[in-house]
C-alpha cells in the first residue's frame, strides 16, 4: 500500500503479503506493516510481476 506522510512524502507498506515487497530490487522483502519511505525514482515490487516506479510531480 501507498501511503502519503504527514510531511507529503510517500511511503510504501506491505500488508503481510504472501509474496513479499521489495524496494529497488532489494534481496529481502521490507517488513510487513512498518512505513518504508521513498524517493523519486525508487521502484516497488509487489509479488512476481509488477512493478510500480515512483515520480514526483
Amino acid at each position: 500500500m501507498l501511503v502519503q506522510q504527514p510531511d507529503g512524502t510517500w511511503a510504501v507498506v506491505d500488508q503481510n503479503s504472501t509474496n513479499g515487497t521489495t524496494v529497488n530490487g532489494g534481496d529481502e522483502p521490507i517488513q510487513p506493516f512498518v512505513p518504508v519511505p521513498l524517493q523519486d525514482g525508487d521502484r516497488v515490487h509487489v509479488g512476481a510481476w509488477t512493478t510500480i516506479t515512483i515520480h514526483r510531480g
